[in-house]
């Protein structure tokens, strides 16, 4: 499995298998529970306003040496599968409390 800077990596000798310790972060941190569609560029935005939000000037240089080295391809992949399975998740459920409806109506 490729360790480049664009590939979705979930190597168990990586932080949680996340390909470094800053990606984990703030997909945990910043994204945790987050069920939209979004591009790497727009995690990226959306994590920097959330984490420079009201920073002072010291802990603002601080902040951007750590997020320059997230994956951000890879939160956006993470984010994207789980948006799109969940969606899945809610037309098949629709689909079955359809069917049972209709069964129901059947006998």
């Amino acid at each position: 499995m490729s360790n480049s800077k664009y590939t979705c990596s979930r190597n168990l000798d990586q932080p949680y298998g996340w390909t470094n310790f800053e990606t984990w972060k703030v997909a945990v941190e910043v994204f945790g529970g987050c069920d939209e569609v979004m591009s790497a560029d727009e995690c990226e935005q959306f994590a920097e306003e959330a984490v420079l939000m009201d920073a002072p000037p010291t802990f603002e240089s601080i902040a951007r040496a750590f997020l320059d080295e997230v994956n951000w391809h890879e939160i956006a992949d993470t984010l994207n599968e789980g948006a799109v399975n969940k969606e899945i998740d809610a037309i098949t459920n629709e689909q079955e409390d359809a069917d049972f409806l209709d069964s129901l109506e059947e006998d």
